[in-house]
């Protein structure tokens, strides 16, 4: 951290990491080495730590176990707005961190409405949608379709989403609170990582296809600056802000 401040005396700095080191600040029954070495580069480097010690980082994965904050987000004075950690660790054991900086820009975003079919099933179950009248039957599917679908805020720029790919997350967020209601046993573990596991397959599927239909799309009209973008994207290179 010093050495880093030393490089870049004048200029915000964040740093965020599995630091593994555990002191009472941050949390820990008593402090390691390491732990109070990780203080001290802190303080020498004028870093202020922006997590909620409330929040363990890592989850405990049976029930004689505690989370712990071994991800540590360190920030310059008055550079982060908000810190906040996911609920789930998205087949991790640790879990998502999010970190809003102070930067003056606002990004534009449009409205996406996804829809849990799952669930859009579920309300047109239930006996009171049941009915031989075909106004009867329209009103209710127009109802399940309301309360089985949401509004999600996306930036401007970023791909319109895969829908079915967020259905499955949305199961799988479903498995992973039974698995905390349920204290956090085996087998409903063994149901998120299934879930997950599925989820990592479609992925997969979907970034092949979208990279085809990428390639599909090259003709003689087709800019250079695209066909640069795609040559470095091959090489692995990806683009910079």
């Amino acid at each position: 951290m010093t050495h880093l401040r030393s490089l870049y005396p004048g200029d915000a700095i964040l740093i965020g990491g599995d630091f593994n080191a555990s002191n009472v600040i941050w949390g820990y029954p008593r402090n390691t080495s390491r732990g109070a070495q990780l203080e001290r580069e802190a303080q020498a480097a004028n870093l202020t730590l922006v997590n909620d010690l409330e929040i363990p980082t890592r989850t405990a994965l049976h029930s004689r176990q505690k989370g712990t904050t071994l991800d540590l987000t360190w920030t310059s004075h008055n550079l982060c707005s908000s810190w906040s950690c996911e609920n789930d660790p998205w087949g991790s054991d640790h879990y998502p961190i999010w970190v809003s900086l102070k930067h003056g820009l606002k990004k534009r975003k449009r409205k996406v409405r996804c829809t849990n079919w799952d669930l859009f099933r579920q309300h047109l179950a239930d006996p009171s949608s049941n009915s031989s009248e075909i106004s009867a039957l329209v009103e209710a599917m127009q109802q399940a379709m309301i309360l089985a679908t949401q509004e999600i805020d996306l930036p401007e720029k970023l791909l319109t989403p895969d829908k079915h790919m967020l259905n499955l997350w949305e199961t799988r967020d479903q498995l992973h609170a039974q698995y905390l209601a349920n204290g956090r046993r085996y087998k409903d573990r063994l149901k998120v990582r299934q879930k997950t596991a599925q989820i990592r397959r479609h992925a997969k599927m979907v970034a092949r296809d979208r990279w085809q239909t990428h390639c599909a799309s090259f003709s003689n009209k087709t800019g250079l600056h695209t066909l640069w973008n795609t040559f470095k994207a091959l090489q692995g290179k990806t683009k910079t802000i």
